[in-house]
C-alpha cells in the first residue's frame, strides 16, 4: 500500500490520459506523485541544507525525464555557494494572509433566538479551546503547499470537554469518492518514530480505526521508503489501546449520512500553490547563488610581490617554496612572483573587477523569474512587497496591480 493511494492513483490516471500516451509506454511515463509530495514538503519546511540533501539522495521512480537541476548538479567541491531564496514560504504565507488576515466570525441562525444564543455560545467556547485563529492559519499553510487540507473531530473527555479540531495536509490522509463526492477520509498518525501508523477512517455514519506496523527498506533507486508490514491489534501500543469503532445513528435509528470530518481542496484537482513552480524555484536559487558569488569575488584586489611579504616561518614550514595558499573567500591579496633579481622594493597595486553587467544580468533573471512564479501562483507582486511602479503610484494603479491577488482571494474564500 502506498503512502498516498486512492487520491494519487486517480490523479495519475488523469495526468496520463491528458498526455495522450498509449498503454505500451505508460510504465516509462509514470509520474511519481509521492516524490512530488515530498518535494513540496521539502520546499516549505526545509532550509538550504535540506534541499541539497533531498536532491542528492532522492530519485523519482520512472520519471518522464532525467532529473537534472541546480541542487543536484553542483558538486560538493564546487566553489559556487548554494543559497536558497524562500519564495515558496513567501507564497504560502501570502496566500494565508489573503484569507485569514483576521479570524472569521461564524454564527448559527435557525430562527429560534434562545437556542441560537446557546449554540453560538457553545461554538465560541469550542473555538477558544481550539485556538481557532492559529488553527486556520496553520490549515491554510498546509492547504497551500500540499494542495488540500482535511479536518477531523476528536472527542476525548479526559483531555477536554470540547471537540478537538485537527488539520491534516494532503500527504497525511486519503479520500475515496462516490459519485464524485467524498465517501471516506482516512487520516494517518505515526507513533514510535514511524514504526506504527494509525489509520482513522471517517465514513458516513461511522469512525473506524486500524493500526499498521511499517518496515523501512531501499527501493530500486536507493530511496529509503517505508511499507506496511501487517495490521496489529489496537491495544499494541498505549496511545491507541482505548480506540474502537463508533457508529452514528440519526433520529430514526438509521445509519447517519454525515461524515464527522471535512475535506477541502486548494484548487481544482487539489493542486498545490507550488505546482509548476519547482523549476522556477531552482532558477531563482541558481541566480541568487551566482549573484552572491559574483559580488563576493568582485571585491578590491591587491597585487603584491613576494619580496614584500613578511613570511610566517611557523606557517610556511609545512609549505614548499614559501607558497601562500588563499581560500576562495580570501582572495583580496594576490601574490605575484618577483620580477627582478635584486629584490628591489616594488609598488603594490590595487584594482576592482567590473562585474556590474554580470550582476545586472543575474539580478534581472532572478527578478523576472520571481514575477513569473508569482503570476503562476496567482499573486500580484505588490502582495509580497514588490512595487514596480514606484511609491507615487495612484490608488487606481495600485488597485489594478492587486487584481490578480484579489481574484485568488475570492476563489479561496468561495471554496
Amino acid at each position: 500500500m502506498k503512502v498516498i493511494d486512492n487520491y494519487v492513483n486517480d490523479k495519475i490516471d488523469k495526468r496520463l490520459l491528458a498526455l495522450n500516451l498509449t498503454s505500451g509506454n505508460l510504465a516509462s511515463a509514470y509520474i511519481d506523485e509521492t516524490y512530488k509530495a515530498s518535494e513540496r514538503i521539502m520546499f516549505y519546511y526545509g532550509d538550504t541544507e535540506d534541499i541539497i540533501k533531498f536532491y542528492k539522495t532522492r530519485q523519482p521512480q520512472n520519471y518522464i525525464y532525467p532529473l537534472r537541476n541546480f541542487y543536484k548538479e553542483v558538486s560538493d567541491s564546487s566553489k559556487i555557494p548554494i543559497l536558497h531564496y524562500p519564495l515558496s514560504k513567501i507564497i504560502t504565507k501570502t496566500m494565508v494572509n489573503l484569507v485569514f488576515s483576521s479570524t472569521p466570525t461564524i454564527t448559527v441562525s435557525s430562527g429560534a433566538k434562545t437556542r441560537d444564543k446557546a449554540i453560538n455560545a457553545s461554538i465560541e467556547d469550542i473555538y477558544k479551546d481550539n485556538d481557532i485563529g492559529k488553527l486556520l492559519q496553520n490549515a491554510g499553510e498546509l492547504e497551500s503547499y500540499s494542495g488540500a487540507v482535511a479536518f477531523k473531530l476528536v472527542l476525548d473527555p479526559e483531555y477536554t470537554e470540547y471537540p478537538i479540531i485537527q488539520a491534516y495536509a494532503k500527504e497525511d490522509f486519503d479520500i475515496t469518492l462516490k459519485y464524485g463526492r467524498v465517501d471516506t477520509i482516512t487520516f494517518r498518525d505515526n507513533y514510535c518514530e514511524g514504526k506504527y501508523t494509525l489509520y482513522s477512517i471517517y465514513g458516513k455514519g461511522y469512525i473506524d480505526y486500524k493500526l499498521y506496523k511499517f518496515k523501512y527498506l531501499y527501493d530500486k533507486n536507493r530511496n529509503y521508503v517505508r511499507e506496511i508490514d501487517g495490521e496489529l491489534p489496537l491495544d499494541t501500543i498505549p496511545e491507541t489501546a482505548n480506540l474502537h469503532r463508533i457508529d452514528f445513528l440519526d433520529i430514526y435509528g438509521e445509519p447517519s449520512k454525515d461524515i464527522y470530518a471535512v475535506y477541502k481542496e486548494n484548487k481544482n484537482n487539489a493542486e498545490s500553490d507550488y505546482d509548476n513552480l519547482v523549476d522556477d524555484f531552482a532558477v531563482i536559487d541558481e541566480a541568487y547563488s551566482n549573484l552572491a558569488d559574483i559580488i563576493r569575488k568582485s571585491s578590491i584586489l591587491t597585487y603584491i610581490y613576494q619580496n614584500q611579504i613578511k613570511m610566517n616561518k611557523t606557517l610556511n614550514s609545512s609549505l614548499s617554496s614559501n607558497e601562500i595558499i588563499n581560500s576562495d573567500y580570501d582572495r583580496r591579496v594576490v601574490v605575484l612572483k618577483d620580477s627582478n633579481p635584486n629584490g628591489l622594493a616594488q609598488k603594490a597595486e590595487r584594482d576592482t573587477i567590473d562585474s556590474s553587467a554580470m550582476i545586472a544580468a543575474y539580478q534581472s533573471s532572478m527578478d523576472n523569474t520571481i514575477l513569473k512564479a508569482l503570476a503562476t501562483a496567482g499573486l500580484s507582486p505588490c502582495s509580497i512587497g514588490i512595487d514596480a511602479a514606484g511609491a507615487n503610484s495612484s490608488s487606481l494603479a495600485l488597485n489594478i496591480r492587486e487584481r490578480v491577488s484579489m481574484r485568488t482571494r475570492a476563489e479561496k474564500v468561495l471554496r
